[in-house]
């Protein structure tokens, strides 16, 4: 079963907060377009400078607020908690120990003979690869309430932090909380009781 990516909602605050900033972001993007529109017989093409911005932000912190709006109001609506069994843990490995500065010219292939150096030692053993890990993730299985009988065997993926992921070895159970009409819709518990029950 391939799990599911999980959405969290957001406290009434930070809604109320993007509704402000979406009203904020309105007025800005309006006043953008106003300029755009009276630069059109001057300008041209390049009215486009203001009226592309302003329409952006007229739109997009919107539509941010409208999918927080809505996915709170599916969790308020119904939630539960219920028990989840980490099945796997997931992270990236990803190379470090030598980072390129962007340059041009000259600087730039000294860059790249130092890192194919670097890679050559690491291939012929003489200097040991070393890695970071990112994107931690926790894959949970539970059983979701449903509306049919009986509950329903769901899965999803949980971005956690570096202490959660070590936490939380394969087998762990944790509590989460779930919108009943929406799986997806989920958070742990603790994240529940400093977000909403503090609110």
């Amino acid at each position: 079963m391939e799990p599911m990516r999980i959405t969290r909602p957001h406290a009434e605050r930070e809604v109320r907060l993007a509704r402000f900033l979406a009203i904020v972001c309105l007025l800005v993007g309006l006043v953008f377009m106003m300029f755009g529109v009276v630069l059109i017989p001057s300008a041209g093409a390049g009215s486009l400078l203001f009226l592309f911005p302003g329409v952006l932000l007229c739109i997009g912190p919107f539509l941010l607020y409208r999918k927080w709006e809505e996915v709170l109001k599916i969790f308020q609506k119904a939630n539960q908690s219920a028990e989840a069994r980490v099945v796997e843990r997931k992270r990236r490995k990803v190379r470090t120990g030598f980072s390129t500065s962007g340059g041009t010219g000259e600087g730039a292939l000294i860059e790249i003979a130092i890192y194919l150096g670097i890679r050559m030692l690491e291939w012929m053993g003489l200097r040991e690869t070393k890695y970071r890990y990112v994107g931690h993730r926790l894959i949970v299985e539970f059983e979701s309430a449903s509306d049919d009988h009986g509950g329903k065997k769901t899965v999803f993926e949980l971005p956690v932090n570096k202490e959660a992921y070590a936490s939380h070895p394969p087998g762990t159970v944790m509590r989460i909380r779930y919108a009943v009409g929406n799986p997806r819709i989920a958070l742990l518990e603790e994240e529940f009781t400093s977000r909403f029950k503090a609110a």
